[in-house]
This record gives structure tokens, sequence and C-alpha cells, in this order.
């Protein structure tokens, strides 16, 4: 048990759990404690609080083992679908771990054009239902690296135009290979993908929100230059 003082004290509440930061340790690695008691200051405001340090992680301490295999992989060449996708996605997620300083810019284009082709190609398809998932993940991880030749407002239109008025995306479709990609047969075909309460697809919404907010992003870039 120990005393800790924080600027944002006054939002919590007895029973939260909470990161410890420790200087020179890596975020992943900080201990969780548990808030056992608040302490008020002169002015009545709650300036400290008692921290209870025994709440036990359940991830790995250790986020960045990486084996060879496994970079193999994430850096295999000619990939498409979504391991090319999956690829950009775990560099992606090596950088934001601090497990690696940087991502070459050489890996990055090799990998970001190849997804371009693979948007393209959906497009050129008029964006078969089986294949709406991913492209938006396509735009949505490759616009996060800065690529701008994901920043089409056709395309930006087109995903807007599948959204449901409550704001979810849920228009489902059997997964094919990108070699047999054809425009939306007359029949459509459910695909499996977790459903929430509200009957919005979770996957599909989510990189729908990440492919939105890319395209946000290079529009606020474009209006600063």
């Amino acid at each position: 048990m120990f005393t800790k003082q924080s600027k944002n004290i006054p939002n919590l509440k007895i029973d939260d759990v909470v990161l410890i930061r420790e200087d020179n340790v890596k975020r992943y690695n900080w201990k969780l404690g548990r808030i056992k008691k608040l302490i008020p200051g002169r002015d009545g405001k709650v300036r400290s609080c008692e921290i209870h340090t025994v709440v036990k992680r359940t991830e790995p301490r250790n986020l960045c083992h990486m084996s060879e295999r496994c970079l193999e992989g994430m850096s295999a060449p000619r990939q498409r679908g979504y391991i090319l996708t999956h690829q950009v996605l775990y560099w992606q997620m090596l950088q934001m771990h601090d497990c690696v300083r940087n991502v070459s810019e050489s890996l990055q284009v090799s990998l970001c054009s190849n997804v371009l082709r693979d948007a393209e190609q959906i497009a050129r398809a008029r964006f078969p239902r089986t294949h709406r998932d991913l492209f938006m993940e396509q735009i949505g991880l490759c616009g996060m690296w800065g690529f701008r030749d994901f920043y089409r407002f056709d395309w930006l239109e087109t995903i807007l135009s599948w959204q449901q008025l409550s704001g979810c995306f849920n228009d489902r479709a059997k997964w094919h290979c990108l070699d047999d990609l054809k425009p939306d047969p007359p029949l459509r075909v459910k695909r499996r993908e977790k459903v929430l309460k509200d009957g919005c697809l979770s996957h599909k919404t989510t990189v729908a929100l990440l492919a939105i907010t890319a395209n946000i992003r290079f529009e606020a870039e474009q209006k600063d230059h």
C-alpha cells in the first residue's frame, strides 16, 4: 500500500483499477493497483490516494517476443487479402508497443502498394459485399501509415453509403478468394461475424470507423496545406 498524488485524482473512485507509472519502464510493464482511499487536501478536493498493488496482470510480461518464424511470415512478399492487411497490422502493433523503433519505409511501401493493388481490384469489381470489410480495413490500416493513395473521395462516399441509419455497418456476406472476385450475385449468403445486440457487426463497424478516421486525417492535412 502506498500514497500517490496525481492531477487526475478527482476523476477516480474507490476500487478503480489503475496503471502505476514507473520511470524507465515500458508502459505495458507498469504495475496495476486498486484505489483504496481518496485523501482530500485542505481545500476539500481530493489531492492524493492510497493504492493497493496486488492486482495481477493477465497479459504476458514480455509483449515484444518475436520468433524468427513469425517475423519471416509477417515480412513475406506476394501476400493478398487479410493475410496482407494483417502483416500491416502486425508491424503497426510492434510500433505501438515500442517493440521496434520504426518500420522501414521500404517495408511500408512494399506492403501498402500490394494492399492498394487489392483495394483497386475490389473497386473495379464494384465493391462486392464479400469484400467490403477487407476494403475498409485496407484503407484504414495503410491510411494510418499516411499513404495518401488510399484517400479517394469516391471511395469515402461509397463507404458512407454502406452505413445504416443507426451508424452501424451490418451487411453480411460469405468471403471468397480475391482471384474469384466478381460483382454481387443476386442472392446474398450470410457470413460469420460477431453480431452485437443492436445488430452491428463488430469487426465491420470497427474497420469502417478506421477507414473514415483515416480519411478525416487526410482531409485535415490537406486543409492545413
